[in-house]
């Protein structure tokens, strides 16, 4: 029977939708730009809270607590949980709140010294102890505790030794620099003295910063609950910024769950985030949850329609992640701090996920990670209509499944176009001794000492790497090492991959109904027996009996990656060519030279509707969509608003 909901998970079950109405019986409200506003007050509209953890100390399950416009420089700390779905605690922001974790600077002086240049001026700001009371981010750095996968290398360590504390200037972060030389080489920049409590500055196009706003992150998170294991908490229509965050592990994000569990995180804007935006599991494998009761179990956690921006190391992360929904995010520039060799950078990075439906979502300009990342034992995940666009990485994973075995994880219905490889040192410790040639660890879908991967009706576009799979034999989750088979690689449409648009370990999997379009010679490689071969559609199907039903296309996809609109166009020309300008041999199939003559292929079970939901019938075409025509202009937003 074909499914047509994309909220069917690998078992054939549909994912668990806890969620229901709550009947508040009681409301607070804050509104720090009410003069008569006072924590003293009663909380009611007409004399409202001035801060939102005076609401937080005294709301019980089922209350609400509205919070009005105006900027809040306070982390707010839930004391208790709500008890159910219908008596949950509630936070929400009318339009226009903005929680922040800086201060603004006082006491801006110039500096004592001018630059060698002697017209560039810089500016000094001596901390007080008063604005940063139990934690100082200047103090401390970026890595925290766990680093027993940190790779330090002379050229990546000053990101991951550098301090935690970030200088905005008019809302524009300044760089970090490593010594105060390199204050005269450019504008934007600050350098942070050995005791922490001393910043030298420079900002952009040296300007006079007394006359502008400038502001120091000063706490570490925006939204945190003061214990862990609190559940049944909304938090809708915030603004959060400016949280001083560190490395994780731990992951401790700007809003944090802090091990809770039925939470709905909802409209929120989280940005400027210095390490991590989100964490919503059991934060560091350090802490042993096996012994807990059920009600205090992480997980079982709704993140929806929310944007996450601008985070320096990771978007959402969850340690230990239980049916979690993860739907309508944006998550837009998560990576700036460059420290990719600790191994939890991405947009969403969960390990040990259960039965979790991460749908609808974009991941788009990452600058250093993956874009979705689950990690090791992660049984009956699905991954459906998510558009992950204009990336770049030192090891580009896409949709990576990492060691995890015995269970099937679905990834269907998604869009991964254009992600590239920033030439930066490499870590390659799990690669087997002379396999670095042929086991690049970069796939627009990466399935690493994984087994049973199903990849249904995905584009994956201008990309190196299509589909990537190999075993790794020294990652035990499970007991045992990945054998990387048993994958299923149906109906996807490959087009312009520049090196190949399968790797797979062996013979040992199934490939068919795919259409790979613009491809480069040897586009289709299987490892081993050794030597590895390089093989075209034609070899593909006669050597392994791979794609009986798959086809090699020549038309053309054009992406706008700032509209989020893609359209179908004729080829170029009769047949494409390869960068030393030599004809690409097609195979004995017929090209599919027009969108038109695409031939339909069987429906995977699971995989009967599409990228907008729309049903797919018995038959349908390869890819995301259920009708594509030649011209046609789709948006490709995948959220419902």
């Amino acid at each position: 029977m074909i499914n047509i909901s994309s909220s069917f998970l690998p078992d054939g079950k549909e994912f668990h939708f806890w969620e229901k109405e709550t009947a508040y019986n009681r409301e607070y409200h804050v509104d720090c730009g009410n003069e008569a506003a006072s924590d003293g007050n009663d909380g009611s509209a007409e004399h409202p809270f001035r801060t939102i953890n005076r609401a937080a100390e005294l709301a019980e399950p089922g209350t609400r607590i509205v919070v009005h416009p105006g900027l809040y420089r306070e982390c707010v700390t839930p004391k208790r949980g709500g008890s159910s779905p219908e008596k949950m605690i509630s936070y929400e922001a009318m339009p226009g709140v903005t929680v922040s974790g800086s201060v603004v600077a006082r006491g801006i002086v110039p500096a004592e010294y001018l630059s060698h240049d002697g017209c560039v001026r810089l500016w000094t700001i001596k901390l007080d102890s008063a604005d940063f009371p139990g934690y100082n981010p200047f103090c401390a750095n970026n890595l925290i505790h766990l680093r027993e996968f940190l790779v330090l290398t002379r050229e990546n360590q000053k990101n991951h030794l550098a301090r935690r504390g970030v200088v905005f200037v008019d809302g524009k972060p300044l760089k970090q620099v490593e010594t105060v030389r390199d204050l005269d080489c450019a504008p934007g920049t600050y350098f942070v003295e050995a005791n922490g409590m001393v910043i030298h500055f420079r900002p952009f196009e040296n300007i006079d910063p007394r006359e502008h706003l400038v502001e120091l992150t000063a706490k570490e998170q925006n939204f945190a609950p003061a214990e862990p294991y609190l559940g049944y908490i909304r938090v809708k229509g915030f603004h959060f910024t400016h949280a001083a965050t560190g490395h994780p592990f731990p992951q401790r994000g700007a809003v944090s769950t802090y091990r809770g569990n039925h939470w709905i995180i909802e409209d929120n804007v989280i940005a400027w985030s210095n390490c991590l935006g989100m964490d919503i599991g059991n934060e560091d494998p350090s802490y042993d949850i096996r012994c807990l009761p059920p009600e205090k179990m992480p997980g079982w956690t709704i993140v929806r329609r929310n944007e996450i921006r601008d985070c320096g190391v990771g978007g959402l992360a969850g340690y230990v992640a239980n049916e979690i929904l993860v739907e309508d995010n944006l998550f837009s520039g998560t990576g700036w701090l460059m420290t990719w060799h600790p191994s939890e950078s991405g947009a969403i990075k969960f390990h040990l996920a259960k039965r979790c439906l991460i749908r609808r979502n974009i991941v788009e300009k990452m600058r250093c990670g993956n874009g979705i990342w689950l990690d090791c034992n992660n049984d009956f995940n699905r991954i459906t209509q998510n558009l992950i666009i204009n990336n770049e990485d030192p090891d580009p994973r896409i949709i990576h499944i990492e060691c995890s075995k015995d269970y099937p994880n679905l990834i269907d219905n998604n869009i991964i176009w254009d992600f590239r490889k920033l030439e930066l040192a490499q870590n390659t410790e799990w690669l087997q001794e002379g396999d670095e040639d042929d086991r690049s660890s970069t796939g627009a879908i990466m399935s690493m000492g994984s087994d049973d991967i199903w990849a249904y009706n995905n584009l994956i576009g201008k990309c190196p790497v299509g589909v990537n799979m190999y075993s790794v034999f020294r990652r035990f989750g499970g007991g045992r090492g990945g054998t990387a088979r048993e994958a299923r690689i149906m109906n996807n449409l490959f087009y312009d991959c520049s090196d190949s648009a399968m790797r797979l370990e062996d013979e040992y999997n199934t490939s068919d109904g795919n259409l790979f379009v613009s491809m480069p010679p040897g586009y289709l490689r299987i490892r081993y027996p050794l030597p590895s071969k390089l093989l075209n559609l034609t070899a593909w199907q006669r050597f392994f009996d791979m794609d009986p039903n798959g086809a090699d296309g020549r038309f053309t996809i054009s992406v706008d990656e700032e509209k989020y609109e893609l359209t179908f166009l004729p080829a170029v020309s009769e047949y494409d060519f390869d960068k030393r300008n030599i004809e690409v041999r097609p195979s004995r199939n017929p090209i599919v030279a027009s969108v038109g003559d695409i031939e339909p292929v069987s429906t995977e079970e699971l995989a009967g509707c599409d990228y907008f939901d729309h049903g797919r019938g018995e038959k349908s075409l390869p890819g995301p969509f259920a009708l594509i025509k030649e011209g046609m202009v789709i948006n490709i937003d995948p959220r419902k608003k």
